[in-house]
């Protein structure tokens, strides 16, 4: 008979881990979010919904917390893979020459004019620090000198344009 995992060892484990893990997560998301997703890790351990080994371990909590991440910034992945159609003049490609590069379902096409026209909705600032950070992926550095600003507002603008562009693209459905 398998032996089954208890509360008490995945806490124990999550306390060995707990700030190992939330600075693994912090690197990609806000503290809140951060602390959010520790939790969702250590739920998704203890209701036993995540397949795996019946005792976990450090590598097993890892794999988890960075699967939910995934899940949890899926359309962030596809506001990126959009921006990334951008050529250097920060103009998007024509439809005949994504055509031609790729050919593109309707849906993905769909997908790129509603990018474009949420795009052009934001604030001049928060577009281009979106274009230079994820469209481009200029380093931070670069980009606060091309704009003239610091590092941390090149941050805040790219990270404020990134929740604008989400929940815009969410309003409206996908």
């Amino acid at each position: 008979m398998p032996q089954t995992t208890s509360t008490g060892q995945i806490l124990d484990l999550f306390e060995r881990h707990y700030e190992e893990l939330y600075c693994h997560l912090r690197r990609f998301t806000t503290p809140r979010e951060t602390e959010q997703l520790c939790r969702q890790t250590f739920n998704e351990l203890v209701t036993g919904e995540t397949l795996g080994p019946v005792i976990p371990d450090r590598n097993h909590l890892f794999q988890v917390a960075e699967a939910l991440v995934r899940e949890r910034y899926r359309p962030l992945r596809r506001i990126a893979e959009a921006l990334s159609q951008l050529n250097l003049k920060g103009d998007w490609k024509s439809g005949k020459e994504n055509e031609t590069a790729k050919r593109r379902s309707p849906v993905a096409t769909r997908l790129l004019r509603k990018m474009e026209r949420e795009m052009r909705q934001l604030p001049g600032d928060l577009r281009q620090a979106l274009v230079l950070l994820v469209g481009q992926q200029v380093p931070i550095q670069e980009a606060s000198n091309r704009m003239g600003v610091s590092e941390e507002l090149i941050d805040k603008w790219a990270t404020h344009g990134l929740r604008r562009l989400t929940q815009r693209m969410y309003s409206h459905g996908n």
